[in-house]
């Protein structure tokens, strides 16, 4: 039997009547490297599309930043290097506040910001109630008391200036509100306390911890847990 080339082997097999279902090989052939360079191609498009979305996030960031800086001019202080922001998170009852307002009460100086002046007061009436002098600043009343230098107030009367040592901002998931959200983020970008205690519940810790790293503010999460389980009562109960 005469031993057949390469070749004469591809060129018997090219030249076969192609029947229903076969393919020659200088076809099959063709066909291969055209997989292999659109393989290579989406390869390539997917690179770009990466690099371009690294691109666009690297942008987003930096006019980020630019927003924050012209918008929030108090933003760039002396003691910005030295802030932290503790960020307290959980569902109601787990002791955010509790811990915050410990934290508060050690501190020289501060503010506890809420969004209701009766949230306001009950922080107001507890702080005193301890022996820890604060006064109350809403935009209805402002009750001052002699050698206080804490303050309980609605967030929109935060004064960044008078930060004082520590600031706790409660209900920090109203950042996201469109109409009074800019409060919050003012309190959060213009305080000047080297202490921060931020208080909200799990769904708020994303938008707090990307604001504040656009702002290069250190975070630490504090999560919490329920302090007392939630039951279904055995009975029902009359409004009386």
């Amino acid at each position: 039997m005469n031993k057949l080339s390469v070749d004469d082997l591809r060129a018997r097999w090219n030249s076969q009547v192609i029947t229903e279902g076969e393919v020659p090989l200088q076809t099959f052939e063709e066909f291969l490297t055209h997989r292999l360079n659109r393989a290579l191609g989406l390869i390539k498009q997917l690179e770009e599309r990466l690099a371009e979305a690294e691109r666009l996030e690297r942008r987003q960031r930096e006019e980020l930043r630019a927003r924050l800086v012209a918008a929030f001019p108090a933003w760039k202080h002396s003691g910005r290097a030295d802030q932290r922001i503790y960020l307290h998170v959980g569902p109601p009852n787990s002791g955010k506040t509790h811990d915050a307002l410990n934290a508060l009460a050690q501190a020289s100086a501060g503010w506890y910001l809420a969004p209701l002046r009766l949230l306001a007061f009950e922080i107001f009436d507890r702080l005193n109630q301890r022996g820890i002098f604060c006064n109350l600043l809403t935009g209805e009343e402002h009750i001052t008391v002699p050698g206080a230098t804490i303050t309980a107030a609605t967030v929109e009367m935060f004064n960044p200036e008078r930060s004082g040592d520590c600031v706790v901002i409660d209900e920090a998931q109203m950042l996201a509100d469109p109409d009074r959200g800019w409060a919050w983020t003012r309190a959060l970008m213009e305080s000047q306390a080297p202490i921060n205690h931020v208080i909200g519940p799990q769904t708020a810790g994303d938008q707090i911890e990307k604001l504040a790293s656009a702002a290069a503010i250190p975070v630490s999460v504090i999560e919490h847990q329920r302090l007392a389980p939630i039951q279904i009562a055995e009975k029902p109960w009359s409004l009386q």
